[in-house]
């Protein structure tokens, strides 16, 4: 066979880490060509009232199933692709039909930008009145097969293609041909933000009105069109997209009875790498959803951690009322010590002198650390709240008791302290203090740095008698005492540029002389809530 087949890089590492998951299904994307990116698998789904692939972007399909290596589970007949997890690696067979022998294949990891450059997520934009009785609503699911799709702001309308239809309705300006590809429709390359660069179009779904007394559904479903795929094959894609989610929320009304709206829910977990939708009901809170969130996490291989929560929706670029750049050490060379190695679990945005308008260039360094570390917390799910001003910040440490009230408007120095205080009163969040009396000392706690980046995960901010930064990552090797910080300097006044903060160091690994050997330094280690 010649296809190849791909698998996304944070999928590899779940599968590998959970030893728990000794069989399950897999599934992925099927390219024109036959070339398979696996990018989800699933563990028990029967925790799930429903079928999970409902939570997973049309075309997302099932592809095959994977089996822990030792274990005596056989795939399922019809299969055509099994892989075979391993201690350290894992490998992957293919076959023609459930008649033919299993063969060898190559399995090559793809990072979440690879993957995210091939596609474009397609968003349909959703306020629908849909009944609540079994009857009427697959009568309305029977009856959305005409639905048409208009890009927004644009003539190009799409439709389920049948035998008698390419699927495009109008071609509008810059469509040839019903076999162009959508890609080269919408511009040619992706366009890149930050660490997180999904390419989004949004459609309106097109409808023959009726009126139907139930409940709503409201928000978006998300689909993946690959850049290669000809725009005749979209509107099949958004048809199944909408049915994915008219029948998740034919579990929420007829079988939970939920009354009212169902809300739905993009999310784009870390440990995950592509998109999940999801509906929530209107009526039920956090607490009431807890328990099922918990199992779409242990469904999809995940720790117990908020994913998958109201607070974990993921902002489109187009929806952000600020722009900031994403986890900019990705793609920065690798340490060059060859040790033990820590670095940021998750996403965080980089907040620097001079950003949001507001000079503090010289004397807001730890506010911006402190800045960078609460949108750590929100972009994991851990919180809604926003990145606080600066303003806030002091206003926060006065209503503590803190600062005097002349400190609000100030352009005063903070410390460590004062952000264990901050996150502690704004957040809920505890912190653990490091102090050392000088840079030279530092180096010392190597070990203990490793440890909170593989066990919290959360960026660290250091301050003390000099100048305030945040440490991403640390790499040591006990045995020569060599030590690497993957620092991020919130001293950087430029544009948001991430050549320029790569390359000119802003965001960067420094040895242990990047610290003052005559300063003290308290170094801020916030711990992660144990929460779902």
């Amino acid at each position: 066979m010649t296809c190849t087949i791909s698998i996304l890089k944070q999928l590899h590492e779940r599968l590998l880490s959970t030893k728990i998951a000794t069989a399950g299904d897999l599934y992925g994307l099927v390219d024109s060509a036959g070339n398979l990116t696996v990018l989800n698998a699933t563990f028990q789904p029967s925790l799930l009232p429903h079928d999970c692939c409902h939570l997973l972007p049309a075309p997302v399909t099932l592809l095959g199933t994977y089996v822990r290596q030792g274990r005596d589970e056989d795939p399922n007949p019809e299969d055509k692709l099994l892989m075979t997890v391993g201690r350290e690696d894992i490998s992957v067979q293919l076959r023609e039909n459930s008649s033919s022998p299993w063969e060898d294949a190559n399995l090559s990891i793809i990072s979440q930008e690879q993957f995210e450059n091939s596609i474009i997520a397609c968003r349909v934009s959703l306020q629908l009145d849909i009944p609540r009785e079994t009857d009427s609503l697959d009568v309305f699911l029977s009856r959305i097969s005409t639905t048409r799709f208009q890009l927004k702001d644009s003539e190009l309308v799409l439709r389920a293609a049948d035998g008698d239809s390419s699927g495009v309705v109008s071609y509008g300006v810059g469509l040839s041909s019903a076999g162009q590809c959508f890609g080269d429709v919408l511009g040619g390359q992706p366009v890149k933000f930050g660490y997180r660069p999904v390419e989004s179009v949004v459609f309106d779904a097109l409808m023959d009105s009726e009126e139907v007394n139930g409940g709503r559904l409201q928000g978006e479903c998300v689909s993946y069109a690959f850049r290669s795929q000809s725009a005749s094959e979209v509107g099949t894609m958004l048809l199944s997209s909408l049915q994915r989610q008219l029948k998740l929320a034919q579990y929420w009304f007829v079988d939970r009875k939920v009354k009212g709206t169902l809300e739905t829910l993009t999310a784009l977990p870390y440990k995950v790498g592509h998109l999940l939708s999801l509906q929530y009901p209107e009526e039920m809170s956090d607490d009431d959803l807890q328990d099922y969130r918990l199992n779409v996490n242990k469904v999809f291989l995940l720790p117990p951690c908020p994913f998958v929560s109201r607070k974990n929706a993921y902002e489109f670029a187009d929806l952000k009322s600020s722009y900031h750049l994403y986890n900019t050490h990705v793609g920065l060379k690798p340490t060059s010590v060859k040790g033990l190695t820590g670095i940021v679990q998750g996403i965080y945005s980089y907040h620097h002198y001079m950003q949001d308008k507001f000079n503090d260039n010289k004397w807001g360094c730890a506010y911006r650390s402190l800045q960078t570390i609460v949108s750590w917390f929100r972009h994991q799910g851990f919180s809604n709240k926003p990145v606080p001003s600066h303003e806030e910040i002091q206003k926060c440490l006065v209503d503590l008791g803190d600062k005097p009230s002349k400190f609000i408007g100030s352009t005063d120095w903070i410390g460590s302290t004062e952000v264990g205080f901050v996150l502690e009163s704004y957040l809920g969040v505890t912190s653990k203090v490091i102090s050392v009396s000088s840079g030279d000392e530092l180096s010392e706690k190597g070990r203990e740095l490793v440890q909170h980046f593989n066990t919290q995960g959360t960026p660290v901010m250091i301050g003390g008698g000099v100048l305030a930064h945040t440490i991403l990552g640390v790499s040591f090797d006990p045995s020569s005492g060599d030590i690497e910080y993957l620092i991020l300097d919130p001293h950087y006044t430029g544009s948001e540029d991430l050549t320029v903060i790569q390359k000119q160091g802003w965001c960067g690994w420094k040895g242990p002389k990047f610290w003052n050997a005559k300063a003290y330094y308290n170094l801020c280690l916030p711990q992660r809530p144990k929460v779902v």
